[in-house]
């Protein structure tokens, strides 16, 4: 896992992050499980959603009742990204940098949306979000500006 954060408002939210509810150390009427004892913040993370879309707000679970799906984030308390996908399922977007958007840069380019001042560089910047919105559009995907998965597939795709 990444770090998992705190989860004060669904603001913090990205599409693709996990939510968590957990048992906090001490909490009344709670007793941890001594397999807990040394994890660093001695939490049982006991519920897991993924967060579908931020406007609106869905996060699908599983409980008892089968798959939910929840338009509040006030139940969950941690939200987080799996180290495995992060940076490499999309939920790219501008400010992030490294392999991954270099990677669709590259994508970009071999796709006929040039990046003439910055090139495949690594970061995502204004000039990588115009070309990708371009991309987007031209394919029939949402507009959003973030390389997501479906928008990553797409290039796939086209690229081979």
């Amino acid at each position: 896992m990444h770090d998992l954060n705190p989860l004060r408002g669904a603001g913090q939210l990205r599409r693709g992050e996990l939510v968590f509810r957990a048992h906090e150390p001490g909490a009344k009427g709670y007793a941890l499980p001594s397999r807990y004892a040394s994890s660093a913040d001695r939490r049982d993370y006991y519920h897991v959603g993924v967060v579908m879309q931020t406007n609106p707000l869905r996060i699908l679970h599983c409980s008892s009742g089968g798959v939910k799906a929840d338009t509040s984030a006030t139940r969950w308390q941690f939200h987080g990204m799996l180290t495995m996908f992060a940076g490499r399922i999309g939920l790219m977007q501008i400010g992030d940098s490294g392999d991954a958007v270099k990677g669709l840069q590259s994508a970009l380019m071999a796709a006929g949306f040039p990046l003439p001042l910055h090139g495949a560089d690594g970061d995502f910047g204004a000039e990588t979000e115009q070309a990708l919105r371009q991309f987007q559009q031209k394919s029939g995907l949402d507009a959003s500006g973030a390389a997501d998965a479906e928008t990553l597939a797409a290039l796939r795709l086209l690229n081979g």
